[in-house]
This record gives structure tokens, C-alpha cells and sequence, in this order.
């Protein structure tokens, strides 16, 4: 996965709201979400190489996780195989609770794991691990509003692509946007193709190859489709709606 956006406890009607592109090598497979665990029950799409995912639900209690591959500094992007696979984290974050799901993620480390940013975000709260081996390992607080994820720091500053995304989901009215709205935003901006900093990132060998969109509600509630492809030509489907599912 190579762009989250985030918008936290900011419609009135839902906590969670996340829209996401995966770019990866095409010739690398993946299976459409389905159920990955369980007990709790948690959906999410499966990397045929690793058998990670890149974006885990959990509905039942109304969480999400989400994880970017780092690429700065040292890192570069360099795989170093002899690690964890990234893939396992967001399937193990949602086996935490809000209580433990810190202490966590205080155990790992650059050491286990390339660089990644890990994102835990339930109805109450939400965190950020970043691992690399130039900043180490940090946690912080995501505090209510619209944010952005890429292969850097969340909301940085640093990439020229950041910066624009964070200028497009700006929200200036005073009214609260719904999710519907912010959807509709999410939908546009993960379409994008800007000619120096894409979102959705067509040709070559690398791009993107699914797209996701998660509505949060409440435990039980949510709202989560998927495109399997590229979302300016495939569109959205349905893989739940508050409660409802697809056979996994």
C-alpha cells in the first residue's frame, strides 16, 4: 500500500473513514479481500508471495489497520528478505485492544521488519509506527482530522506528493463534511493522475493494483469495498455493508 488517507473522527457520521491504493510490482498476485482470520473476524486482501495483507477490517469491533512500505533515506526501498514479512502487522494490530495495542508495537523494531509505517486506528484510537533503520522506531498519537500516508512520514512535509494531497483534502466550509462527502473526495483523489505525483499510477512494471475504501459506523457497521485493478477504470465493489457481508 502506497497512500492512506485518513479522516478521523471528523463526520458525524462515522469515526473511520480511509480510502487506499496498493502500487506494487503487477506481476506480484493478490487475492480480493476475503476473511483472513477468525476469531475476531478480520477481512482484508491476501499477497499471494508473503500471504500478508496491506489493509485488515476488522468489523465486528470497528477497527482498522494499514500498512505503507517506507522508502527514504538509507532505505531506498531495498527488500531485505532475511526480515518479517510487513504483510503480518495490520492482522496483528487488530488482535490488540485500544489497551495493549501501544505496548505492542514498543516491541518492534527496524531490526525485525523493513521499513514500514504501521497505521491502528479504532473507534476511540489511533496510532502511527514508523521503522526504519535511519529514524529507528516511533509511535504517535493520530489526533482527529484528515491525514496522509505515503512512503514517508504521516502528514510530512518532505514529499512534494504529500503536500499536494494534503492541499486537495483540505476542508475550508464550516459545516462537518458526512462520509458520503468524504468518500466522494477520497474517490477522486485515489482516480488522480497528475502528471509528476499520481495516485492511481498506470504503465510500467510498478503501479497501482487495487484500491479500497473503508466506512466506520460503529462495532458492527461498516461500510468496506474494494477494486480489484485500477479504481478510474474498475470502479468499487461491495465486499460489506454495515454487518452485511460476502460469503468470505
Amino acid at each position: 500500500m502506497c497512500t492512506v488517507l485518513l479522516a478521523w473522527k471528523v463526520a458525524p457520521d462515522a469515526s473511520i473513514v480511509v480510502g487506499a491504493n496498493r502500487d506494487e510490482f503487477r506481476e506480484r498476485s493478490a487475492e480480493a479481500p476475503k476473511l483472513l482470520v477468525k476469531e475476531p473476524a478480520v477481512y482484508g486482501g491476501r499477497d499471494a508471495l508473503a500471504g500478508g495483507t496491506w489493509l485488515a477490517v476488522a468489523p465486528g469491533v470497528g477497527k482498522v489497520a494499514a500498512v505503507t512500505n517506507r522508502i527514504t533515506g538509507a532505505s531506498r526501498g531495498i527488500r531485505d528478505d532475511r526480515k518479517r514479512s510487513r504483510g503480518e502487522l495490520p492482522v496483528l494490530a487488530l488482535q490488540q485492544d485500544d489497551a495493549t495495542v501501544r505496548t505492542w508495537m514498543e516491541q518492534l523494531t527496524p531490526e525485525d521488519y523493513n521499513p514500514v509505517n504501521l497505521l491502528y486506528i479504532s473507534l476511540e484510537k489511533a496510532l502511527w509506527l514508523s521503522l526504519d533503520p535511519d529514524a529507528g522506531a516511533r509511535i504517535m498519537d493520530i489526533v482527529p482530522g484528515v491525514h496522509v500516508i505515503t512512503i514517508g512520514d504521516m502528514d510530512g512535509v518532505e514529499l512534494p506528493k504529500d503536500v499536494r494531497l494534503q492541499q486537495k483534502l483540505s476542508h475550508e466550509g464550516s459545516a462537518p463534511m458526512h462520509s458520503s462527502d468524504i468518500i466522494t473526495k477520497f474517490h477522486d483523489i485515489l482516480c488522480d493522475h497528475d502528471p509528476e505525483h499520481a495516485v492511481c499510477i498506470h504503465g510500467g512494471m510498478y503501479g497501482t493494483v487495487s484500491s479500497s475504501t473503508v466506512v466506520v459506523r460503529g462495532a458492527g457497521e461498516v461500510d468496506y469495498a474494494h477494486a480489484q485493478g485500477f479504481p478510474c477504470e474498475v470502479g468499487w465493489s461491495p465486499i460489506m455493508h454495515s454487518g452485511w457481508r460476502k460469503d468470505p
